[in-house]
């Protein structure tokens, strides 16, 4: 009897850490985007082969919402490979997105007879875009340190007196 407590427990502990690597999640493709940057979201999930291809659909002003709907009743999988993989992942392309923090949620539903899909699971993920485009489309460009044309004389004449100074020099010691 206390044996297989143990087992019991050892398994529930195993099963509890082993919970979050196969949780549903969202990453974003580059990681820190600039304003102007073709975003991708790569949706990861535990494997599941039916599930849909996830609906881009925005929401009010920083808000954009995935949406994956499974199909109600028994699902004949036209292919499992095997070995099983361990996820199931999607990309979806956000676009070109204008700076600002985003809050990106995936909701996967269960579709319903009534019409109406049931939410199963809901994952957010916040999406920070850096200014990198001007309003009128034209980037945004880093200032360079830049001396002023007058500072670029005076360090020309300096560069060709001593330049002058150095030969005249040689040419005393021959």
């Amino acid at each position: 009897m206390r044996r297989d407590f143990r087992k019991l427990a050892v398994v529930c502990v195993l099963m509890l850490l082993a919970a979050p690597v196969f949780a549903q999640s969202i990453a974003f493709s580059p990681s820190a985007p600039k304003g102007g940057d073709t975003v991708v979201a790569t949706l990861t999930q535990p494997f599941n082969c039916s599930a849909q291809m996830p609906v881009l659909s925005t929401g009010p002003s920083g808000s954009i919402t995935l949406d994956t709907v499974l199909p109600y009743g028994i699902v004949h999988c036209p292919f499992i490979p095997v070995p099983e993989p361990l996820t199931t992942v999607h990309t979806v392309t956000l676009g070109a997105l204008p700076s600002g923090t985003y809050a990106v949620t995936w909701n996967i539903s269960l579709g319903q007879p009534s019409g109406d899909p049931m939410l199963l699971t809901s994952t957010s993920a916040s999406l920070v875009v850096a200014p990198g485009v001007t309003a009128n489309g034209a980037a945004v460009l880093d200032p360079l340190p830049a001396l002023s044309t007058w500072a670029l004389v005076a360090l020309a004449g300096l560069c060709a007196l001593f330049g002058l100074r150095r030969k005249s020099v040689e040419v005393r010691r021959r």
